[in-house]
């Protein structure tokens, strides 16, 4: 609100395959995609989402191999 951007930005929560909206400019994963319990459908989820040059950002800095290292 400080920065005059509350009319470009929302924030819900909702599951990752579930949530509204489309055309996004960008998706963003902030350490949390390898905690999530559908993380493939998830992203096949904002695939459908982004607009056809949109990105999603992804920072999974310290994910495991494997689920039982998360």
């Amino acid at each position: 609100a400080e920065q005059g951007v509350t009319a470009n930005i929302t924030f819900e929560v909702k599951a990752a395959t579930e949530f509204d909206g489309h055309d996004f400019d960008l998706i963003c994963f902030m350490d949390c995609l390898h905690d999530l319990g559908d993380p493939v459908g998830a992203l096949a989820r904002c695939r459908s989402a982004l607009k056809a040059d949109g990105k999603v950002l992804l920072v999974e800095p310290y994910a495991g191999d494997r689920l039982e290292e998360n």
